[in-house]
């Protein structure tokens, strides 16, 4: 078996804006680092926090939707760069000075530039080493433009339970494909929330734990956080028509456990033809746990989604 593993809402959450262009197109610069942006651009800021509002379907790989950045300064800083391929369209960018209202930040529109795959930002004002805030960039488009084994986001039908399914695998430098990133790993996320949005008949799946379900019409919102520090090609989603089989397996103190959780195609032949040899990770979970040490990731989950991706 193959395994792995809005739009009424953008309304509210953004307003309808147009590109505008940022008129000076910065040197890229190489260095010592294998990505040609970060020496002068990348290396000036660290990733606090996203939170990820996409539309998604299992039939295609088409997103809408709008990423929110948290940054922290690390040195002078007048132009934030991004990564996102040039396939999708980012129709506008606003700006949330964190230190002026912690509750409700003002909100500016910014200036930018998307070119050779970046998104270079024309910040307000300089930004001095200490400064957090926050970006919220609107964008959408086909995703789907790189193709392989490794293509940032994918979607395929299964060869054998016949189910289609829209997935994301990021790694290496491919999570540029499907949402603005800063490709370096070094810089680990420090938290995620992921709004994935998607027909009723779907589940969605991400990383860390689903949080809640909202209704909105025909679809339906399921947040998903995570708070463990991530690298940026781990984070993920998966969209099908899946069923949620899940179950807790122990660790070493008696009393504690870890979810198990895994959305399978929703057929029975699926449960048939997997469940015991699903059963045997809780097993593993638990004998590694007693002879070495807990699973690192125990407040949140050890998690599967099926995809048509062998490996």
């Amino acid at each position: 078996m193959s395994r792995i593993l809005i739009s009424l809402i953008l309304l509210i959450l953004f307003f309808p804006g147009k590109a505008q262009v940022y008129h000076s197109c910065p040197d890229h610069p190489g260095g010592e680092y294998e990505n040609p942006l970060y020496d002068q651009w990348l290396s000036a800021y660290d990733v606090k926090h996203y939170q990820l509002t996409l539309e998604v379907s299992n039939t295609n790989t088409h997103i809408e939707g709008i990423a929110e950045v948290v940054l922290e300064v690390l040195r002078d800083l007048d132009t934030l760069v991004l990564e996102l391929q040039d396939g999708l369209e980012v129709n506008g960018i606003m700006f949330n000075d964190e230190l002026q209202d912690m509750g409700y930040p003002a909100e500016n529109e910014l200036d930018f530039m998307h070119h050779n795959d970046a998104i270079y930002i024309k910040l307000d004002q300089t930004r001095n080493q200490g400064d957090h805030f926050r970006v919220k960039i609107q964008y959408g488009g086909d995703a789907g433009q790189s193709r392989g084994f490794f293509a940032g986001i994918s979607h395929k039908r299964g060869s054998d339970y016949g189910f289609d399914v829209t997935y994301t695998l990021s790694e290496p430098q491919n999570a540029k494909d499907w949402f603005p990133v800063k490709q370096v790993l070094e810089d680990k996320i420090d938290s995620v929330t992921f709004n994935l949005i998607c027909d009723k008949e779907l589940l969605a799946g991400s990383n860390g734990l689903l949080m809640k379900v909202e209704e909105l019409g025909s679809e339906h919102i399921l947040t998903w956080e995570t708070h463990y520090p991530i690298a940026y090609y781990l984070l993920s989603f998966a969209v099908a028509d899946y069923m949620d089989y899940s179950f807790y397996a122990p660790l070493s103190d008696e009393g504690d456990s870890v979810l198990v959780q895994n959305y399978l195609y929703d057929t029975d032949e699926v449960l048939t033809d997997w469940k015991s040899q699903i059963d045997e990770t809780g097993s593993m979970i638990t004998l590694f746990s007693q002879l070495l040490k807990d699973y690192p990731f125990a407040s949140e989950k050890y998690g599967h989604a099926m995809a048509p991706l062998g490996g």
